[in-house]
């Protein structure tokens, strides 16, 4: 049931995600009124919106009260690519400072529903996954998997919120790679390296299509549900389809051939997207079962993940 009085507040409105939930809330005349938070402008105007230049690690709490926000989805986030191992560190803690501000100022504003959007990968690339993952499995991830971890800690904030604020609902979505036709520069990276390198396997990836994950943050957002969600396409791409989609070069070496190559290339500075752990979620794919959003919500999702890749591969003209 919706709720016409509802006032959404999206930090990282400007992002990738951030800007395609903002067009579908745009759209639902059931949503009150809208607020944004970033550094950076908004790509495109939005009718009925607050917008605020701010680092949300900063005190935000005055801006949602004054609009009276009951509903704060916290999207802001680092998401390039690590240049170095310092950068690998500082990235998941520059994100952790983000959401525990924002969790404070909400908190002192009185809202009632925070949404947050995390990643597969927080369970971690491992030999003995399940599949598929369920979200009563541990989530692992370490801190050699920046993305990853960083979503970790921030779920570990986010409990812990949750713990001291019993009264504020909180959502976490685990959405896997999310991809689609728009066009946004805050895309998060890494999309596609130029290489892929396997570690002489197939594996299976999901996908999760932008349109999906923007649906289902709708839906979150006006049942304030509460919980854990894994969100992910029906199916899986294989990992030599995904070459072949977007025109990319296939190289299957050995693990002992491959890791050492990839680290050496890291240290060397010759690239910075494909990393250890990036070779450890090829070598063990993370595939998650998105039975309980699908029972709870009653969701059923638009696209397949072959979909989802099909409609970035297409628009990107790969």
């Amino acid at each position: 049931m919706t709720d016409a009085s509802k006032v959404v507040a999206i930090t990282g409105a400007s992002g990738y995600i951030g800007t395609r939930l903002l067009q579908r809330l745009e759209e639902d005349r059931s949503v009150g009124k809208l607020v944004a938070f970033d550094t950076k402008p908004l790509p495109f105007p939005i009718h009925n919106i607050a917008v605020y230049r701010r680092d949300v690690a900063q005190p935000i709490d005055d801006m949602l009260r004054r609009h009276q926000v009951d509903t704060l989805v916290h999207l802001a986030c680092v998401n390039r690519n690590a240049a170095n191992p310092r950068d690998r560190l500082q990235i998941p803690q520059l994100n952790e400072d983000a959401l525990r501000g924002a969790l404070r100022s909400g908190a002192r504003a009185g809202v009632k529903h925070v949404i947050y959007v995390s990643s597969h990968r927080v369970y971690g690339a491992f030999a003995n996954n399940p599949v598929p993952l369920t979200e009563s499995a541990p989530a692992q991830c370490y801190p050699e998997a920046p993305f990853g971890y960083a979503n970790l800690l921030s779920e570990r904030a986010l409990q812990e919120f949750a713990e001291n604020y019993p009264a504020i609902n909180v959502t976490i979505l685990r959405a896997s790679t999310v991809l689609g036709p728009s066009n946004n520069d805050e895309r998060p990276a890494p999309a596609f390296p130029n290489r892929l390198w396997g570690v002489g396997s197939n594996p299976p990836f999901q996908f999760l299509h932008e349109a999906d994950l923007a649906q289902i943050m709708l839906d979150v957002i006006h049942r304030g549900t509460p919980g854990v969600f894994n969100a992910a396409g029906e199916g899986v791409v294989f990992f030599e389809e995904i070459a072949e989609i977007t025109h990319r070069r296939l190289i299957h070496l050995p693990a002992f051939l491959v890791y050492p190559a990839v680290w050496l290339s890291w240290k060397l500075l010759l690239q910075s997207v494909t990393s250890r752990s990036e070779l450890d979620t090829t070598r063990y794919p993370i595939i998650m079962s998105a039975g309980k959003l699908k029972q709870t919500l009653g969701y059923r999702f638009r696209y397949t993940s072959m979909e989802a890749l099909t409609a970035f591969a297409n628009f990107s003209g790969m």
